[in-house]
């Protein structure tokens, strides 16, 4: 009964009227639609079988797209719709997956699915990982439940393999986890693999078949372990040359482009931490500049702009928030100096805004108490009219409703 209900539901649904309001298939709108249509089809086929779905993608395809690459609305379902559809076993396939890089805990909610776990045994072997348990998983919607055992594998890179399928015995299910536990353990990373593959049959997904927001965040964990590997690489090769390089530099040689592609990434991403630091390190900074200089390393300044101005950012928002810390003051005043001694300009518009702002509403009263000798005010003011300064903001008592361009 819910399961028709919920069919009903996404019937209605895919009328929503924006979705039939522009002339491309393939178009974000249209697509939404077809996706509560292809919910209502998933439902009508597991509760009256393939016809239903046959006679739809039959319909789609004689809906054409006006761009060559989509080309009908069946190959649109098939390229955007179908890959996101879900049901109990694709949600078991991502909690795996997912669990190689986090702890669900014994309970957890996996959008409108809730999973409860019966079983759970992790293993790591230098950056491969292997997650085996069986789960319960239940649709909070149509309250459809299974248990399902899952394996997943993750050996290095995008090189991820699950496995998903309805558990079986109790024996069947412990010999098959102690098996590649073991041959996982025993570094048999092939054997591993044909292990699970052997127990799921068919029923394997890959990074692939997580949900896009989870695939963005795991790929993005599994790039920041790449590039760990990388940095590492590009630094030995940029301290073994960077002598070499310098020597070339002074006798106006071109060095190979391999020796400054790696002096400019090492470099660049030290400089850009030395920004990120808690405690801004003002004579490193200076140094990494002369070295960058030294070895004749362009500046990313794109990146690097970015990282100094949300420094400052950040920095305004806190001053922002207790305007009256003279230590908030202070250290925005700090980032704000190096930023200007920086070799590109920095768009320092959002930290003008906000200090021309406490400028309008807090700065005469600070100044009249400075000014009947207490010692915080005066330090705050003394701070907040070089900040001032350096923010191109005008203080004096003539033109303090007045703010300079960069």
């Amino acid at each position: 009964m819910l399961k028709l209900l919920e069919l009903q539901r996404n019937a209605m649904l895919m009328y929503t009227s924006c979705g039939w309001f522009f002339d491309e298939l393939s178009g974000l709108e249209t697509v939404q639609v077809i996706q509560y249509a292809g919910r209502a089809v998933q439902l009508g086929q597991e509760l009256f079988g393939d016809a239903v779905t046959y006679r739809f993608l039959e319909l789609l395809e004689e809906a054409k797209s006006n761009l060559s690459d989509h080309g009908d609305g069946r190959l649109i379902f098939e390229k955007f719709v179908e890959p996101a559809a879900l049901d109990l076993e694709k949600v078991a396939a991502h909690y795996a997956v997912s669990s190689l890089f986090e702890d669900y805990g014994r309970e957890a909610t996996i959008y409108s699915y809730a999973i409860e776990r019966e079983d759970h045994r992790t293993a790591e072997l230098e950056k491969a990982k292997l997650f085996v348990g069986r789960i319960g998983v239940t649709s909070k919607v149509t309250r459809e439940s299974r248990v399902l055992d899952c394996c997943a594998l993750h050996v290095g890179h995008h090189d991820l393999r699950a496995g998903v399928g309805g558990a079986r015995d109790e024996g069947a299910y412990q010999g098959f986890a102690d098996e590649v536990l073991q041959a996982f353990r025993g570094g048999n990373l092939a054997a591993t693999r044909a292990i699970l593959e052997g127990y799921f049959g068919e029923s394997t997904y890959s990074l692939r078949s997580l949900f896009r927001d989870e695939q963005r965040k795991i790929l993005d964990r599994i790039q920041e372990e790449s590039l760990e590997t990388v940095e590492e690489i590009y630094r030995q090769i940029y301290e073994t040359n960077a002598p070499f390089l310098r020597f070339l530099k002074d006798l106006g040689q071109r060095p190979p482009k391999v020796l400054i592609t790696a002096a400019e990434f090492i470099l660049n991403v030290r400089l850009r931490r030395s920004v990120e630091e808690e405690r801004l390190d003002v004579e490193g900074i200076e140094k990494l500049l002369e070295e960058l200089e030294s070895v004749g390393v362009p500046l990313d300044v794109t990146s690097l702009e970015m990282t100094t101005r949300r420094r400052i950012e950040t920095a305004a928002e806190r001053f922002l928030a207790d305007p009256a810390q003279v230590s908030l003051l202070e250290g925005l005043e700090k980032t704000v100096e190096i930023a200007r001694s920086l070799p590109f300009q920095v768009e320092l518009r959002k930290a003008q805004d906000i200090c021309y702002g406490i400028l309008k509403t807090r700065f005469l009263k600070m100044e009249k108490d400075a000014a009947g000798g207490l010692e915080e005010p005066g330090m705050w003011v003394k701070h907040f009219v070089a900040l001032s300064e350096s923010l191109s903001i005008k203080v004096g008592a003539s033109d303090a409703d007045s703010k300079g361009d960069l």
